[in-house]
């Protein structure tokens, strides 16, 4: 596999930068917690500061907003990748 992750010094790598890398390198956007719907991009990756263990997935960006949200977001990230039409 071909290295494209641009990484920091093991010591200097906290929670944050490790799921950032593995993330990218699984080809995923972000992370996204249905039940407290909400989501992050990977260049904004966990805002929260308290991320989810057992809600927080990995997810796909799908830009605009989904009907069942109806809150005009510019982008949702979703657990399932989205289908090419």
């Amino acid at each position: 596999m071909t290295d494209t992750v641009d990484r920091k010094p093991l010591e200097d790598m906290d929670i944050r930068d490790i799921a950032c890398e593995w993330l990218k390198v699984h080809g995923f956007d972000g992370l996204c917690n249905s039940t407290h719907g909400c989501a992050c991009e990977l260049v904004d990756l966990m805002p929260c500061g308290a991320p989810s263990p057992t809600g927080c997935l990995p997810g796909y960006k799908v830009s605009g907003c989904s009907e069942e949200c109806g809150n005009g977001c510019a982008f949702h990230i979703e657990p399932e990748k989205p289908k090419q039409e």
